[in-house]
């Protein structure tokens, strides 16, 4: 143990986590133990078409894995850890991708966890327009904000702190949802609402978000004002991403079904530098939690991380790598495997209000509330 913890070359870590995968995949099993398994999973061999849980290695956190912040402190089983996505090879190696990221931006990265359900359609339409006219990496993560005016009272974690008391509803209310996302600091250790292995598989959603959304989205980048499509709408346009959607099976675009899995995981790096500009240590409903703030010098403690946070996701400055980078993952195996020809197929349709540097220019002031930053370029 020693020697592999002395050792640091990239090569040595590739290999461990290719161990690692392998083990998890199914190559190294053992039984579970009776305290490992529920009532639920002890039946779920006797049902036809259920394959029998299988334990995960019990091998300790492994060295391509040991600077991930979600693991800072533990001395856990992967077994353990990982234990609520059950035999879901799929999860099992996107969790374990996400935690090797971890440990790989470490040194100038915090990162926290968005779980989502509901949003998905509309978080990829923005990733589209942002990916078009800002260069926002949309192959690799989805984008819960992408409109600027609501950011014009509430551009910060501070001012959304100073607001708080003033909202009934605390987070729950508009004015919050139209600038912030909640998060988790982890993704493995108890969040007091979602904790990401808990709901991934099947999703986490605090509300429901409808076609109109993306309808309104599209009416504020521009497309009600098209002249040179005979017989467009919006509602067609929205009606038309609704099914490419379907075709490429984004879940919340099918039918619900007990066997469809809809849960979505926004892994979500942001700069040390900017950490306690844009979010704030929380409990639930959104209050402020003042023993670990402040939130940047928690997150580069020494563990164990837990707890959540309140992203305020400005698009001034999330859409910019050098502050922020998010990655996405998908329960369900064949959208995640899709996303990439979803996005390509979303551009296209979006050619419309995207497609020429006059509807680029008009769309892009629509994100901006009507002006354009003195930065922008057009990039098509």
């Amino acid at each position: 143990q020693a020697i592999l913890a002395q050792d640091s070359s990239n090569q040595y870590r590739s290999f461990l986590y290719v161990l690692l995968l392998f083990a998890v995949m199914g190559e190294v099993v053992s039984t579970c133990s009776a305290e490992d398994v529920s009532d639920d999973e002890e039946s779920s061999d006797k049902e036809p078409g259920k394959a029998r849980y299988q334990a995960l290695p019990k091998a300790q956190v492994p060295a391509s894995c040991a600077g991930a912040q979600s693991l800072r402190g533990l001395n856990v089983p992967l077994q353990h850890l990982l234990s609520p996505l059950r035999s879901n090879q799929h999860a099992l190696a996107r969790f374990l991708e996400m935690l090797e990221r971890e440990e790989k931006m470490a040194s100038d990265w915090v990162v926290m966890y968005h779980s989502y359900t509901s949003s998905a359609l509309v978080y990829e339409v923005q990733a589209a327009i942002a990916n078009v006219l800002f260069r926002f990496g949309a192959k690799y993560g989805s984008l819960p904000r992408l409109l600027k005016a609501p950011f014009a009272d509430l551009p910060d974690a501070r001012a959304v702190i100073k607001a708080f008391p003033s909202w009934p509803e605390r987070d729950c209310c508009d004015a919050f949802k139209s600038v912030g996302i909640c998060c988790s600091t982890s993704l493995i250790s108890k969040d007091p609402e979602a904790t990401p292995t808990e709901v991934f598989l099947r999703g986490y959603s605090a509300s429901t978000v409808t076609i109109a959304v993306v309808e309104k989205l599209l009416q504020d980048c521009g497309a009600s004002k098209w002249t040179f499509f005979a017989g467009s709408s919006v509602k067609s346009l929205a009606a038309d991403i609704l099914a490419a959607a379907a075709r490429y099976d984004l879940p919340q675009a099918l039918p619900l079904t007990s066997q469809r899995l809809g849960g979505h995981l926004l892994q979500i790096f942001v700069h040390r530098n900017h950490v306690d500009k844009w979010a704030y240590a929380s409990h639930p409903y959104g209050h402020p939690d003042g023993k670990r703030r402040p939130l940047g010098k928690h997150l580069s403690g020494p563990g164990p991380i837990a707890g959540q946070t309140r992203l305020i996701v400005n698009p001034s400055v999330f859409m910019r790598a050098s502050a922020a980078r998010f990655y996405v993952c998908s329960a369900d195996e064949t959208f995640h495997a899709n996303r990439s020809a979803f996005q390509d197929e979303l551009s296209k349709l979006l050619s419309p209000i995207l497609g020429t540097p006059q509807t680029r220019e008009r769309a892009a002031m629509g994100v901006y509330a009507g002006e354009l930053p003195s930065w922008w370029t057009d990039l098509g």
